[in-house]
């Protein structure tokens, strides 16, 4: 079903400014990473961060306090840098890394499987015809610049 034309943006100024210390969750649609989107307008929780704390400043984005990427509670959001955000987002184990990266042509167990190979003498150029990637990648994972986690 369509949501019609102008309801998300009702939705945002209805619930923006509600007080709460609860998550204010977006019932609508999403970018790719999961955050609220309104078509055309922006991101719902950068909107309401500048409700909040005035117009974003240059190099600045919104981080949420509440882990919650489709929360608009103004009370969550605070602007900071990149760095900090991404700091935030492996504090709170929200960065999407290995499998649930959606790029990701690899999973745990392959890695798993690429690194003992690769103990036991395979060649890393063999090891990426069989996964299908890159030799190049075969090597950060043996080095552990990628897939560190595991």
């Amino acid at each position: 079903m369509r949501t019609p034309n102008g309801e998300p943006l009702r939705y945002f100024n209805q619930h923006v400014h509600t007080v709460t210390d609860d998550c204010t969750l977006w019932p609508y649609g999403e970018d790719g990473c999961g955050y609220g989107l309104i078509s055309r307008i922006g991101k719902v929780h950068a909107m309401a961060c500048a409700e909040r704390h005035g117009p974003r400043p240059e190099g600045m984005e919104a981080r949420h306090s509440c882990r919650n990427r489709r929360c608009f509670n103004p009370k969550h959001l605070q602007w900071g840098t990149h760095a900090e955000n991404a700091a935030d987002m492996v504090e709170h184990e929200t960065q999407a890394r290995g499998e649930s990266h959606g790029s990701a042509k690899l999973t745990e167990l392959d890695v798993l499987q690429i690194r003992r190979m690769l103990g036991i003498g395979a060649r890393q150029v063999d090891m990426a015809t069989q996964f299908g990637i890159a030799q190049c990648s075969v090597s950060e994972i043996k080095q552990r610049k990628t897939w560190r986690h595991i």
